[in-house]
């Protein structure tokens, strides 16, 4: 007897079968466009060759309607697949880990099109993987141990697919529709991350339109990462944007956005909404105003406890400069609502909340004029109000300044420069001590320099500079800034290849109220120069110190104490060596890459790179038809830690 399951797959094949063999009704295609003219059916020759002599071509439309008769058949389809066998080996001071795998893949690709490429096209691939990874962790000075050696193996036996599939249908018209689906898997990407890996899932669909109320799109996503150790997270998105043009000068946008994140093993998400609505109006060339209208809504609910923000916005921007005109004004108005309110499994257990709410309104304008090349002048305004937390802050500021600064002039081979600018601004505030503030300065800067040619590419250049400001306040005494800097820099470019040294200075000081110095002396060195046909070295050295003293800095935090800090210094480095092909055999490549950094940043402020203080990495591949070959090794210095790794790898590919 034939099992339940294969009576259910034979029965499946047979009513597609089935479908594929009958011919549609011809009127069901009477409105459509024909198809090309040779695809004929055999069905429509054999009717049109049984009619009789003395009946007319012109009374059988038999191109017309055999035409419109839809051919069906298999798409195209690519098949291809590769093997690859991967060896690594990572040791630190206190642990060792050795992994191994084979990783199988099989993928078939198709582009193709349904009844007509101007009505719908299909593309896609899709991939069948087979992972085997073994692992050996080793732990030197176990305390569970007995102080000795922890071993622990691990094998793991994966079946991954993995592909995409992107429908599009009628592209070309004035509503395209796009459908897509996409798998991805971290552990096929030849890293050996069978432990921590983690896949990947999206889907969606969007709709452009372009129809007499006006242009714009709308779409859905959906994306979900299921990690090695069961952790899910889901992320859905829907999207809208619709633009406008009201006249030849005024065009009207409007955008939507909401987003929720979820993560399904705890329950928790958080949702984020934006709406806007913004209108352009430029009815000249010199003139132009923005106004954006926003709303945005955001909610967290995690195992801590819960919060809610709402944003309303509305704020207006104006510029108007006529062409080639002296005068630029700029303006602007603000108005801005935010309330906030959270509570926490505290706050939830007693059923006390803690919200706010505050509001702004802010106000500003600016003009520029050029009175002529060398003089400009500037004045602005600004106004600003705030509200929240029982309070309310009104401040406003007012400013005027000039600028001189002449063209350069020149000094037998040197090239000098100069300016001169002063401000005075007044401030008030409702809040504070001081509530009226007016503050005077005046800056001047003049610099010399020279460029020294010492033959074809390459040259020499030396700049010194010196600033003085003076800044009188209403409260306060006056203080003075002094800053020098100088920099000379050597610079040569060839066809085989360029060089640049420079060696900068700066030294500010401050006095009258605040006395503070700081110096910094700063090396830059980079190269790269090829060293034959096929290799090459490159290289870059970054060496920066610093020192600063500042009396203010010890009475109003009491922990310098006046005295000098001390210089600082940081460096940075890179050396790289590339050939691409070593001892001469072809496809033999080879690079070398050193790093150096001294003050290695925290981990949360940049990647694994960023917090290596030492690097040196060495990769090695060689490619001889579909077979290709890579050994790696990597010694770095993380945290005080040595991290060494070996990896070695050979991958075959497979038909397409």
């Amino acid at each position: 007897m034939v099992e339940p399951r294969k009576k259910h797959l034979i029965n499946s094949c047979v009513v597609i079968a089935g479908l594929l063999t009958i011919v549609p009704n011809r009127s069901l295609y009477a409105a459509l466009p024909p198809v090309s003219a040779g695809a004929q059916s055999q069905e429509g020759e054999t009717k049109a060759s049984s009619l009789s002599d003395n009946q007319s071509e012109k009374s059988v439309p038999r191109a017309a309607t055999s035409e419109r008769e839809t051919i069906f058949a298999l798409p195209p389809v690519r098949f291809g697949g590769k093997v690859s066998y991967e060896l690594r080996s990572d040791a630190s001071d206190d642990q060792k880990i050795v992994q191994q795998g084979i990783t199988s893949t099989l993928t078939a690709r198709t582009n193709t099109y349904l009844w007509q490429p101007w009505f719908a096209t299909v593309s896609g691939d899709l991939g069948v993987s087979v992972l085997r990874y073994s692992t050996i962790n080793t732990y030197a000075g176990s305390s569970f141990a007995g102080n000795g050696n922890s071993v622990e193996s691990l094998t793991s036996k994966n079946l991954v697919t993995t592909g995409n599939l992107q429908l599009n249908v009628i592209p070309r018209s004035k509503y395209p529709f796009e459908a897509h689906f996409s798998k991805s898997d971290s552990r096929i990407n030849g890293t050996l991350s069978a432990l921590s890996g983690y896949s990947t899932m999206n889907y969606g669909l969007s709709q452009n339109f372009d129809s007499p109320i006006g242009s714009g799109q709308l779409g859905l996503d959906r994306s979900q990462q299921i990690s090695a150790g069961g952790g899910e997270t889901q992320q859905d998105s829907l999207r809208l944007s619709l633009a406008k043009s009201l006249t030849g000068y005024q065009t009207v946008q409007l955008n939507g956005t909401h987003s929720k994140n979820t993560l399904k093993n705890s329950g928790e998400t958080a949702t984020q909404s934006n709406l806007s609505l913004q209108h352009k109006f430029s009815p000249s060339p010199a003139l132009t105003f923005d106004s954006v209208a926003n709303l945005s809504k955001a909610g967290y609910r995690l195992a801590q406890g819960n919060q809610d923000t709402d944003l309303m916005q509305l704020s207006s921007f104006g510029f108007w400069r006529p062409s080639e005109g002296p005068l630029m004004i700029t303006g602007g108005v603000r108005l801005l609502t935010l309330a906030n309110s959270a509570n926490n499994v505290q706050m939830a257990n007693t059923g006390t909340g803690n919200a706010s709410r505050m509001q702004n309104a802010n106000v500003n304008f600016g003009a520029n004029y050029d009175y002529s090349r060398a003089v400009r002048l500037s004045a602005s305004a600004n106004f600003n109000t705030a509200s929240g937390f029982g309070q309310r802050n009104v401040d406003s500021s007012q400013s005027v300044g000039a600028t001189y600064q002449p063209e350069s002039k020149k000094l037998g081979q040197y090239r000098y420069d100069w300016s001169a600018s002063t401000s005075f601004n007044n401030a008030s505030s409702s809040s504070g001590t001081q509530r009226q503030q007016r503050h005077l300065s005046l800056q001047l800067s003049h610099s010399l320099g020279r460029s020294y040619q010492l033959g074809t590419g390459t040259a020499v250049a030396v700049n010194g500079g010196q600033s003085l400001s003076s800044l009188v306040r209403s409260a306060g005494g006056p203080t003075q800034h002094l800053t020098h800097t100088g920099s000379v820099s050597w610079n040569r470019s060839s066809p085989q290849g360029s060089t640049y040294v420079s060696l900068s200075g700066s030294d500010s000081r401050s006095m009258g109220d605040q006395d503070e110095s700081f110096q910094m002396v700063n090396f830059q060195a980079s190269s790269s120069i090829p060293t034959g046909r096929y290799s090459s070295w490159s290289g870059n050295l970054t060496i920066q110190a610093v020192n600063q003293h500042s009396s203010a800095s010890a009475q109003n935090q009491g922990q310098f104490n006046g005295t000098n800090r001390g210089a600082v210094t940081t460096s940075t480095g890179s050396l790289s060596y590339q050939n691409q092909r070593v001892f001469g055999v072809p496809r033999l490549r080879f690079l070398s890459d050193i790093r150096l950094n001294s003050e290695a940043l925290l981990p949360i402020l940049g990647g694994p790179q960023d917090q290596e203080k030492a690097a040196w990495e060495n990769n090695l591949d060689y490619e001889i038809g579909r077979t290709q070959f890579r050994m790696s090794a990597r010694v770095a210095q993380v945290g005080g830690r040595n991290n060494k790794s070996i990896m070695f790898s050979a991958t075959r590919g497979l038909g397409d």
